[in-house]
């Protein structure tokens, strides 16, 4: 599922293939592993009945969550799909060079770095990917013993897509040599494709580019035509897909009037796994990436029926940070969907959607729908961990297997004036992170920690000695004791924006100029922009409706993050 627009239909695929049976490559002394299950939601924030949400049904995960260690602190290291899951399953922070936008591999990025799915593998496990772990499901492919996927036709050929069942390859038929510099330019969003469907034009300079075929302006104009020939209803820029909705539709993803949803068929794929894992009897490690809540809101109808939209709560912060610098808001991921919204009267750049994406909030109706769809979205996925979990225990699994539960990045629903991720605000990094390990007792955690941190958690509580590249930190000292000291600072940074956070503030600063693609961010990151900063103090505005960045106040807390972040800079670039 692509960040952005739904993945294009490909043709009905054949049959796909019958998953092989499970095995691993023979270890050096045979492994006393336990089993991993990862199950990785998309766009979840930590909205959830287990982190205090009284609103959100979500009684599965919080089941989960009574038998874990329940992270209250966590945040992801870059606020788009690709890039994050790169980062965590690499162990390895963003640079301005490296995890970068939503269409990022980690195979290109850092082709000689071991990821988790290859340590394990090496060790004995046999390792799984389903559905959306890497942002393409062949991504690192010879780290896998299996790969599982709804790609249209980017797995080995063949025509998956989200209306049939998932194909499952071998690696070892997705040989890659390494990428050419075309081939990675065509991974960042100078791929005039990825700027067609993701529509932010963050510099002038690309006005004359082309897009789609077009020159630019062409493109915005054919736009606007396409909009006037449908009547002027919906404002979905490019595309058809409304950007809510559901149907009558079972939980194994079938249903007879519709293409069906792809996380039900991964539940079924995944919990077939499960079984066949328990036959196996070898250590695994079995991966489960959903789609939702990632847009297009669709879920089942009695999910939607959870939830009185009427009774629905809108954010109280729907306008930009007063002292933000616009360029915190920049990201038009809505714009790509059909939302129903009238378009601008005049039609240029920066201005496709004006009423959303520029600290302003959209009208009620529509933000309750959109609020409406992703809840009902959450609880279809807190349905399917329900399942999962409740196989794992019929299996006699669950007591001896370690669970981890989380999302890729966060999410706004309205905050700030804007909606998704793509910003360096609380509501985009801040993710939920659940860990079950057996031999430990359920906890709530309150330190500050991230998600590179899951890969050498994992490593450390096999009994795997972790590479030397991790630039995470074992979760385990705080599996033992929730109140250990651990982290003073954690990190995240967006395209051309940096940022730390400590106990009780946030601090980001922007490059001098903003960029899209490696070329233009390594040099153009290289000097901080002088005012375009922030700065935001939890202990009194933790909803970060103030900048404080240049208040005499905060002139210390200003200094020291910063040097926490000049600190940082230098380390995470010791890997290159």
């Amino acid at each position: 599922m692509a960040c952005g627009p739904a993945a294009p239909q490909a043709p009905p695929s054949p049959a796909p293939l019958v998953p092989p049976p499970l095995s691993s490559p023979p270890p050096s002394s045979p492994p006393q592993h336990r089993n991993i299950f990862w199950i990785i939601a998309d766009d979840l924030r930590p909205e959830l009945g287990s982190y205090g949400a009284e609103h959100i049904r979500s009684p599965n995960i919080d089941a989960l969550a009574t038998d874990s260690a329940v992270f209250e602190r966590a945040y992801c290291q870059v606020p788009t799909c690709g890039a994050s899951r790169a980062s965590m399953l690499t162990g390895l922070y963003a640079t301005p060079t490296r995890f970068i936008n939503f269409n990022t591999r980690a195979d290109f990025d850092v082709p000689d770095v071991p990821d988790l799915a290859k340590t394990l593998r090496t060790a004995g496990y046999t390792a799984i990917s389903n559905g959306k772990v890497y942002h393409h499901s062949d991504d690192n492919a010879q780290s896998w013993s299996e790969i599982c996927g709804h790609d249209a036709g980017s797995i080995a050929g063949q025509a998956c897509n989200y209306s049939t069942a998932m194909c499952c390859i071998s690696p070892q038929s997705l040989a890659r040599t390494a990428p050419s510099l075309p081939e990675v330019r065509n991974h960042t969003i100078r791929n005039p494709f990825a700027r067609s469907t993701v529509p932010e034009w963050a510099h002038r300079e690309f006005e004359n580019e082309e897009v789609g075929g077009l020159p630019l302006q062409e493109w915005l104009r054919a736009q606007l035509a396409r909009w006037q020939a449908h009547g002027g209803q919906g404002g979905c820029w490019g595309c058809d897909e409304p950007a809510w909705g559901g149907t009558d539709v079972t939980d194994d993803g079938t249903s007879p009037a519709t293409r069906g949803y792809p996380d039900g068929k991964l539940t079924v794929k995944v919990i077939d796994d499960l079984r066949r894992a328990k036959a196996a009897n070898t250590p695994f490690f079995i991966t489960c990436g959903f789609i939702r809540p990632h847009l297009p809101f669709v879920a089942p109808l009695r999910d939607w029926d959870a939830y009185s939209r009427d009774a629905i709560e809108l954010a109280d912060n729907a306008a930009l940070a007063v002292g933000a610098p616009p360029r915190a808001l920049h990201y038009r991921e809505l714009g790509v969907y059909d939302i129903g919204t009238t378009p601008p009267s005049a039609f240029s750049i920066g201005q496709l959607m004006p009423e959303y994406g520029l600290g302003n909030p959209l009208p009620d109706n529509i933000s309750r729908s959109l609020v409406h769809g992703y809840y009902a979205s959450v609880t279809y996925v807190d349905r399917l961990v329900g399942r999962l979990v409740d196989e794992l225990k019929s299996l006699g699994m669950y007591e001896e297997t370690i669970v981890v539960f989380n999302s890729d990045h966060g999410y706004q629903l309205g905050e700030h004036g804007t909606w998704c991720k793509h910003s360096l605000f609380e509501t985009s990094l801040h993710v939920p992170l659940i860990i079950k390990a057996p031999g430990f007792s359920p906890s709530r955690v309150p330190a500050l920690v991230e998600n590179i941190d899951i890969y050498p958690t994992l490593l450390d509580l096999v009994g795997i000695a972790a590479p030397p590249h991790l630039q995470g930190k074992s979760l385990v000292p705080l599996l033992q004791n929730p109140v250990a000291p651990f982290k003073d600072a954690v990190f995240s940074r967006y395209r051309d924006g940096d940022s730390v956070r400590f106990a009780d503030y946030a601090y980001s600063e922007y490059c001098m100029r903003s960029c899209w693609s490696p070329e233009t961010c390594s040099s153009s990151c290289a000097t901080p922009h002088l005012t375009d900063r922030m700065l935001y103090d939890h202990t009194v505005d933790p909803d970060e409706t103030l900048n404080r960045w240049n208040r005499s106040q905060y002139v210390q807390a200003t200094a020291d993050m910063q040097r926490a972040l000049f600190r940082h800079r230098v380390e995470r670039e010791a890997i290159a």
